[in-house]
């Protein structure tokens, strides 16, 4: 093994530790969303968090993440033509190492938590960021189509799923301006959301997971619902 890939094998760990430590922070901050609404600010928040938030792009998570999964190199490296041409009998994405799916499932959790301290703040500050936005699109088009390409692989590949369906609905909250994310491109967001997995239109749990984020996705929205329909 040389130099550069014992160092490349350390980088996602040292991630793995820091970003469990930011996890453990932003979830002890949102505590209190599972006594209020989702669409009220914590009473926990204050205007200097709300600083750090921004100033630090989420904590810099987001594009830690997208540019993990997507650009790390070329075993990981998507683009939108691939996930455009995916399909069951023609699969796009490669198995990703234990460390890398443990990362995505902590991050995506890094960013629901933040979101349930003030999902309008967090949500305003992603529409005004057109680099993030599109960081965005392009990683959550890759997480739904590796998350169901490898659905019955792992429970952490679940896990992850289920994080990111979350987080789509946390974005789409009475927002018609992020809920035109999911309206982009030839094969949308919104018709991933609509393929998923079984599973997720017949068991209790999973559909308490995946109906509030397409009630979430197409509310006031007649182009999300048309293409739900």
């Amino acid at each position: 093994m040389t130099m550069g890939s014992q160092m490349m094998g350390q980088v996602p760990l040292f991630l793995l530790k820091s970003i469990t430590f930011i996890e453990s922070l932003t979830s002890i901050v949102s505590m209190d969303s599972r006594y209020r609404p989702v669409y009220e600010r914590s009473s926990k928040i204050g205007e200097h968090h709300l600083f750090v938030i921004e100033n630090t792009e989420l904590f810099g998570v987001l594009q830690m993440i997208a540019t993990l999964l997507l650009t790390h190199s070329e075993q990981f490296k998507t683009s939108l033509y691939n996930i455009l041409e995916y399909s069951d009998e023609n699969p796009v994405t490669k198995v990703m190492p234990q460390t890398f799916l443990s990362i995505s499932i902590i991050s995506m959790k890094i960013l629901n938590n933040t979101m349930r301290m003030d999902v309008k703040f967090v949500q305003q500050f992603l529409v005004k960021n057109e680099f993030l936005c599109d960081k965005l699109y392009h990683l959550m088009n890759y997480l739904l189509v590796y998350c169901h390409e490898n659905y019955e692989k792992s429970e952490d590949t679940k896990e992850l799923l289920h994080e990111t369906l979350l987080f789509i609905g946390y974005l789409c909250l009475d927002n018609e301006k992020t809920q035109k994310i999911l309206q982009l491109g030839e094969k949308t967001l919104m018709q991933k959301l609509c393929n998923l997995p079984f599973p997720y239109f017949t068991d209790k749990k999973m559909k308490e997971i995946l109906f509030p984020t397409l009630i979430q996705a197409s509310y006031m929205n007649d182009r999300c619902v048309a293409i739900m329909n």
